[in-house]
């Protein structure tokens, strides 16, 4: 069995986190780890029910 990592991250910046998800799995790749990416777009800005 892998050994496995979670990555939450919001929906920021897309492009950032496009680059930071992308490095992360193919280090993880090379070890033998299995990653699992959660993403949330919850922001100060959007509407309270949208954050729940």
């Amino acid at each position: 069995m892998n050994n496995r990592i979670a990555v939450f991250t919001n929906g920021f910046s897309n492009e950032f986190i496009e680059h930071v998800v992308t490095g992360i799995q193919r280090k993880a790749a090379k070890d033998g780890v299995d990653v699992f990416v959660f993403v949330t777009y919850c922001s100060a800005n959007d509407n309270e029910l949208q954050n729940r």
